[in-house]
C-alpha cells in the first residue's frame, strides 16, 4: 500500500473548499462530488492538505485541483 499526500497553497473565500480529483476511482474518476477534500486550519491556511493510505500507482494517475 502506498502513502499519498497532497499539499496545495490556495487562497479561498469563506466556506469554499479545495478538492483533488483524478483519473482513478480513489481520486473520484473525474467526478468532483467523489473527489478527495483537502483540509486546512486557522494556523496552516492557505495551505490545504490531504493524507491517506491508498493503493495507487502515482505514475499512472492524473489529478487536478
Amino acid at each position: 500500500m502506498s502513502y499519498i499526500s497532497f499539499k496545495v497553497i490556495a487562497e479561498t473565500r469563506y466556506l469554499q473548499t479545495v478538492r483533488i480529483c483524478g483519473n482513478h476511482y480513489l481520486l473520484g474518476d473525474w467526478d468532483p462530488n467523489a473527489s478527495l477534500q483537502l483540509s486546512t486550519t486557522n494556523t496552516t491556511y492557505p495551505e490545504w492538505i490531504h493524507e491517506s493510505k491508498i493503493q495507487i500507482d502515482p505514475s499512472m494517475s492524473k489529478v487536478i485541483y
